[in-house]
């Protein structure tokens, strides 16, 4: 669905800050279930043994879709212009930044240039990662604190560092 600048989308932008003011940023950080059923209302497709926590911003929640035992941890930043979706049993630590946009710097009208992140199965992103738009995290891969990540990993592999670079792979057990 493309959600441009017209003023229904102004609208529900608007009205997305005050419930998000009002009802989902100051519950108590238990109440994950009441955060899902929040964010579903908005058009998120969020199971509800995902775990949001009330600090978590999110910028469309129309663009946010969490499977089972999946986590958005405290302070994270989706700025999700684009899809994200996070497949189960996956892990997004505290401070993290995951971003679907961004400009075309070097083209003087700067337009946005959107495009989706998939996190898939079993990926835990450490504390103060970044996410960069169109990347696709692989499954059970891990990203290492404080990573910039701007390219897709492979499977069961580990990244490090700015930019991140594979480290390794998961030992199979």
């Amino acid at each position: 669905m493309n959600h441009e600048l017209n003023f229904s989308n102004k609208f529900y932008r608007f009205f997305w800050a005050i419930i998000y003011i009002l009802l989902f940023k100051y519950s108590p950080s238990f109440l994950h279930k009441w955060r899902v059923f929040i964010l579903n209302l908005f058009g998120s497709q969020i199971k509800y043994s995902a775990h949001v926590y009330p600090s978590v911003k999110i910028f469309d929640p129309r663009n946010l879709f969490m499977d089972a035992n999946t986590c958005l941890a405290p302070n994270t930043i989706c700025f999700n212009v684009s899809k994200i979706l996070i497949k189960k049993n996956s892990i997004i630590s505290q401070n993290c930044h995951l971003c679907t946009a961004s400009r075309k710097y070097n083209d003087f009208s700067m337009r946005l240039i959107k495009k989706s992140i998939v996190i898939e199965e079993d990926v835990w992103i450490a504390a103060d990662c970044f996410i960069g738009p169109g990347v696709t995290v692989k499954d059970k891969s891990i990203i290492l604190a404080r990573t910039v990540l701007l390219k897709n990993t492979r499977s069961s592999s580990i990244f490090q560092g700015n930019p991140g670079k594979c480290i390794g792979f998961r030992n199979k057990a």
